[in-house]
């Protein structure tokens, strides 16, 4: 279950599969009586692997000492630097998905521990202690055994090296900035005369952060790809194909509206290809973001109908240096239909990630049974 939540995230995320072997140089078990206290030689980007998941994984040796840990119940793995930064690897294996994953190492017989009491003749020493507090151990005894070959095949997913050093100085400025936000809320105690001050620097994060947000949101939906209740249009009148305004592409995305109107309501993303491209309302050529806002409103007024106004909301998303606009539908408790520049009103339904427009009989029975309480 595990392999196939980190197999999921790796095909969205885009991040590579290794094995440790790819990655690690050198396994290297302690050896007390040649590197006494930690019993590890220190090595240049190395971390140490717990046989337990209860314990953090590290890169230091002094935690050895100023925890009191015994290092028998780790092994050192050297990685390769043009692969892996230890740093980033201790992140990753301390976290969520990392615990996980270390579990199924341990549960799959990569690591296991051989249980010994404290008391009873056995050798005390070849069991993992700690002391919880100064003068005081508790001693947690077994002994640690690693099938090296099948741990070192595991799979692990990573972004390139270049990538995993900027995460680890990004991690460096949210630390800065969380450390920033708790001496403002000191000094708003302290010294209240600062307010407007700090409430303008605040108000500066704060939008800074919403916006990638935004970023973050938008890219997640792209990422799911169309839907039932999610689909794209490259633009809101622009035919691509002659590089003029055309109707039948505002025709397109009013039927989109309309028909997640008349089902279960749903978002329609305009500004992105099929294909999940970002292209951006800039593609339609209007002179500015009103300009572009105020022509969908003037679509959905003549339409659709200001009436159905309060089930549609929509906005515009920055998105790689583009903008996105987001229209969310929800469901009507009438029938609505679609009133063309000529001809007859249109109604429409979502089947699948497809608009259909249903005529006649089909559509006498569906207002029926969906609006009207009436049987198929």
């Amino acid at each position: 279950m595990v392999e196939k939540e980190i197999d999921t995230l790796c095909s969205q995320y885009g991040l590579k599969a290794m094995s440790l072997s790819e990655i690690a140089l050198e396994i290297n078990y302690p050896d007390i009586g040649k590197y006494e206290g930690d019993g590890f030689e220190e090595l240049d980007n190395a971390l140490y692997l717990p046989f337990s998941e209860s314990f953090n994984v590290t890169d230091s040796l002094l935690s050895f000492l100023e925890k009191r840990i015994d290092p028998q119940g780790f092994v050192q793995l050297v990685l390769d630097p043009e692969k892996a930064n230890s740093a980033y690897l201790v992140d990753f294996l301390n976290g969520p998905l990392g615990r996980k994953l270390r579990m199924t190492w341990e549960k799959q017989g990569f690591i296991w521990r051989q249980a010994w009491p404290a008391s009873g003749g056995q050798d005390a020493s070849r069991g993992s202690h700690f002391c919880e507090e100064e003068g005081e151990c508790a001693v947690a005894i077994f002994v640690p055994t690693v099938d090296t070959k099948a741990l070192i095949h595991s799979k692990l997913y990573l972004p390139e090296r270049k990538t995993q050093d900027e995460i680890l100085k990004l991690k460096g400025l949210i630390d800065e900035l969380v450390s920033q936000l708790n001496i403002f809320e000191h000094r708003l105690s302290a010294y209240p005369k600062d307010i407007s001050h700090i409430e303008e620097k605040i108000e500066l994060i704060r939008e800074a952060i919403k916006l990638a947000n935004d970023s973050d949101y938008l890219l997640e939906l792209i990422r799911r790809g169309e839907s039932k209740k999610l689909e794209f249009k490259s633009t809101l009148r622009l035919n691509l194909m002659t590089g003029k305004p055309d109707k039948e592409i505002e025709h397109a995305v009013l039927k989109t509206i309309v028909a997640y109107l008349n089902t279960d309501g749903g978002v329609l993303l305009v500004g992105v290809s099929n294909e999940g491209g970002i292209l951006g309302i800039e593609t339609d050529g209007f002179l500015n973001e009103d300009k572009f806002l105020l022509h969908f409103k003037q679509l959905l007024k003549q339409r659709i109908g200001l009436a159905y106004s309060p089930l549609i909301d929509y906005r515009l998303l920055p998105v790689n240096g583009k903008k996105v606009m987001e229209v969310v539908c929800q469901k009507s408790d009438e029938a609505v239909f679609l009133k063309p520049s000529k001809g007859d009103e249109e109604f429409f339904i979502r089947i699948g990630p497809s608009s259909e427009r249903l005529t006649g009989s089909k559509l006498l029975e569906y207002v029926n049974r969906h609006y009207n309480g009436q049987p198929a």
